[in-house]
């Protein structure tokens, strides 16, 4: 349905993948009868409109799209519990492409969930899910940074996202006229009720759990009382009930 809504009200937007997502997560033989996920590959969103902020300038006048991909899962009796973490696997990769008159250029986020290892004494930095610029996609294709100097990217504690927020996202930051179209914004159209409906439901599934495990930071008792930890979501919070040794 998504996909139909988007191939509809986004110009030279093809949802293959997003099609073959859905029928990817359907299948119990992928992730197991007690689990579900799903990928979407080489989603592209065309007729991106570039500012005055978007350099080099001399980008402004090419084609510039946007890519997305993306692998989620998570197990099923925890997506509507609205206290587990949902997920227990994440990575979304946005990337933007423009050309600079001598070749390809590229932009790139990536939003993932931390997995720890035993002993991993970098855990408690990351929080379990973060946003950063660069990522995997970025560091595969670039190749020459000139003088440009490329400091370790902090991780932004970011909300997970699956293939329906992940485009809501795409769509509200770079194709705005469309995207306010779907949600009504700007009067609507006849598939904006849809949208909103499956937009919203993305939502209380995947970011209520997370901001109720946040906000029980400010609960009675320690964080280590709570099922999915506060600390894990944002790292540098501050647990009054802990004993500093």
């Amino acid at each position: 349905m998504l996909a139909d809504i988007l191939e509809k009200n986004v110009p030279g937007f093809n949802g293959s993948s997003l099609k073959d997502a859905a029928n990817e997560c359907t299948d119990p033989t992928e992730y197991g009868s007690t689990s579900w996920g799903y990928s979407v590959d080489l989603l592209q969103f065309f007729g991106y409109k570039s500012s005055e902020e978007l350099y080099p300038k001399i980008a402004r006048a090419g084609n510039i799209r946007v890519e997305m991909d993306l692998t989620i899962a998570g197990k099923c009796n925890t997506i509507h519990d609205g206290g587990h973490d949902p997920l227990h696997e994440l990575e979304l990769n946005i990337v933007v492409w423009g050309e600079d008159g001598e070749g390809k250029i590229i932009a790139a986020w990536h939003l993932d969930r931390h997995i720890s290892d035993e002993g991993d004494e970098m855990y408690s930095d990351h929080p379990i899910y973060h946003f950063q610029f660069g990522g995997r996609r970025m560091w595969e294709e670039v190749q020459d940074y000139g003088d440009l100097i490329v400091p370790e990217p902090p991780r932004l504690a970011f909300p997970p996202m699956d293939a329906i927020l992940a485009v809501n996202f795409v769509l509200a930051n770079y194709f705005g006229d469309d995207w306010r179209e779907l949600i009504g914004v700007e009067g609507g159209n006849s598939d904006s009720d849809e949208y909103r409906r499956i937009v919203s439901g993305a939502q209380e599934r995947l970011w209520r759990p997370y901001s109720q495990a946040l906000s029980a930071a400010w609960e009675p008792g320690p964080f280590s009382e709570q099922v999915w930890s506060p600390n894990a979501i944002w790292p540098q919070l501050i647990d009054d009930y802990e004993e500093v040794a």
